[in-house]
């Protein structure tokens, strides 16, 4: 019950003063700037994966040939990259293009 009645008044206080409890958030708000901007860019959580892009031409092939010689091989190799979420191919005359 002591505990209760001790939380009410911590309570009280922010009621009964709006302005001090203006002060103190803006005080957090300002403390939590200034450290973010003092943290280094590798602490900070990567957001996006990372992306590689492969391009390849092969020069007075046809499509099959670039497919099967080319694009085949790659994707075999992506298929064990750890973490990747998917992968685009887009194959072109002479041409493939890897997302």
């Amino acid at each position: 019950m002591a505990e209760n009645k001790n939380e009410k008044n911590n309570v009280n206080i922010f009621i009964n003063r709006p302005k001090f409890a203006i002060v103190v958030s803006l005080v957090i708000v300002l403390a939590g700037l200034i450290t973010m901007t003092a943290l280094p860019l590798e602490d900070y959580p990567s957001i996006t994966p990372p992306q590689v892009e492969v391009s390849a031409t092969y020069t007075g092939a046809n499509s099959s040939v670039v497919r099967d010689t080319v694009a085949t091989p790659i994707e075999a190799q992506l298929n064990g990259v750890e973490d990747m979420i998917y992968y685009i191919c887009l194959q072109a005359l002479k041409m493939v293009h890897i997302l």
